[in-house]
């Protein structure tokens, strides 16, 4: 009875041995791959004359820092292409624009920031929504590319307060009864839209996690 249990032990130990060998062999591929990408991406750079700080260099940096130092030196597509020849979108979609949106405002590209946003208009929008990036281009002072996203926006009440901001008060009286509109279209008496927009400016404000 004990040799049969023995043996059932040896052939489940084995087999987890196994899928440990082929997780780390997996591991060790993608590494290897990203490793190559990220030294393409330099003699890219080189060639292109890609510029920005320590923009020419990749190699050692993790997925997510080299998509962050693409989108920061203006290489967007770059950076999406990366993410996508890793097979990481559109699962992780969110967060590539989390991470763009953030880099894109660090570096102060915000052409490029608004650029992105109206090109992800003609697919639905970003997974983010417009809000946090009009409010960040109102934080900044960047009124005329705000101006041209405000009306792209869900939330009435945000886009209310965008026209206050820029001036715009008819525009912001009219989003104001289009808000009256949206609150009493609640469940439970909480806005649809309520729990993240209200406080799009602040947590845009504190940043993205990084990784």
């Amino acid at each position: 009875m004990f040799r049969n249990v023995g043996g059932e032990f040896s052939a489940v130990y084995g087999t987890t041995r196994e899928a440990s060998a082929q997780q780390s062999a997996v591991i060790l591929q993608e590494e290897s791959d990203l490793c190559r990408t990220q030294a393409q991406l330099e003699r890219l750079s080189a060639m292109r004359g890609w510029t920005g700080a320590a923009g020419n260099k990749f190699v050692g940096l993790s997925v997510w820092e080299t998509v962050r130092r693409l989108v920061t030196i203006g290489e967007i597509e770059e950076a999406r292409g990366l993410l996508t020849k890793a097979k990481l979108l559109p699962e992780y979609n969110r967060r590539w624009w989390k991470v763009a949106v953030d880099a894109l405002v660090n570096a102060r590209r915000f052409s490029e920031l608004a650029q992105m946003a109206e090109a992800a208009a003609r697919s639905g929008g970003p997974p983010i929504g417009f809000e946090p990036i009009v409010a960040l281009l109102l934080e900044n002072q960047q009124f005329d590319l705000a101006r041209g996203l405000v009306g792209k926006c869900k939330d009435m009440e945000q886009v209310a307060s965008f026209y206050e901001t820029l001036g715009m008060r008819e525009e912001a009286m009219k989003a104001q009864q289009q808000a009256e509109q949206q609150r009493r279209s609640t469940i439970g008496g909480t806005s649809l839209l309520t729990g993240w927009s209200s406080t799009i400016a602040g947590a845009m404000r504190g940043g993205f996690t990084r990784s």
